[in-house]
């Protein structure tokens, strides 16, 4: 966790660093704005947290956002002062007092993201929402740097890791593993009763920032979409959308938006 804490304060801090491009929009982000300001969240009534805020793009966008992250850089450089440094495993919010909780791009940094899910679920209210889009299926050669490096300076270890990692992500083989885990899963819950757990794979984060550096080489998580939908959903939440098996065995990367009963 201290290395982690360091390595996202010394990016934070840094004119070229991660809060320097604060402005730059991913769909993804559009995504969440679009639901926060579908549900006004600026009329200033409701407590909306954004867990693991990181440069603080929603808090830019939106006055009445609470920024919580576990970098104390992150949180300096953030204008908006509803700033707080947190883990996002031991949120300091009262239990049951947010009626919004978003997280993007943050789960997947976080060494149990169950942890942080239960947070989540305790802090908010009912009827409250969560709205969630971390980066899904992480690699496990992102802390490689396999796709930047040039072949030609691979050692023989890196050069049969390249390899692995091109059938790895072969578009077909990837779906097959994925979907034939989804059927799985939903089999699974067939049988089962109760709150599920989230499933997910530990990866080897890499916090030496170079000229080969990509994104999410500093993952330490890796879980499916459909894990964290049925996380909620195993604990009574409504999901927005993709709440019947179609959707839930074909959902890709997206924005799950979770209202507490």
């Amino acid at each position: 966790m201290s290395q982690a804490k360091g390595f996202y304060n010394q990016r934070y801090s840094v004119k070229e660093g991660y809060a320097a491009k604060a402005d730059e929009l991913a769909p993804y982000h559009t995504e969440v704005l679009n639901i926060l300001k579908e549900l006004d969240v600026d009329k200033g009534n409701k407590v909306v947290v954004d867990a693991g805020c990181g440069r603080g793009i929603f808090g830019e966008k939106i006055a009445s956002i609470i920024n919580v992250d576990l970098s104390k850089q992150a949180v300096i450089s953030i204008k908006n002062k509803k700033s707080v440094v947190g883990d996002l495993c031991a949120l300091p919010i009262r239990e049951g007092s947010v009626d919004i909780i978003i997280s993007v791009t943050a789960l997947e940094h976080i060494p149990n993201p169950e942890l942080a899910l239960m947070e989540f679920d305790r802090v908010l209210k009912k009827g409250g929402m969560a709205i969630l889009r971390p980066a899904y299926f992480c690699r496990w050669w992102g802390n490689l740097k396999l796709r930047k490096k040039p072949f030609k300076i691979l050692n023989v270890r890196g050069k049969l890791l390249w390899i692995r990692m091109k059938i790895a992500e072969f578009r077909p083989l990837f779906l097959m593993k994925w979907v034939f885990l989804r059927i799985y899963r939903e089999v699974e819950r067939l049988f089962l009763s109760g709150p599920t757990g989230l499933r997910y794979y530990r990866l080897t984060p890499n916090y030496e920032y170079d000229e080969w550096w990509e994104a999410d080489a500093d993952a330490i998580s890796c879980f499916d979409t459909h894990e964290i939908l049925w996380w909620f959903k195993s604990r009574n939440y409504e999901i927005i959308l993709s709440n019947n098996l179609f959707n839930r065995l074909s959902i890709d990367a997206a924005v799950i938006t979770a209202k507490k009963s």
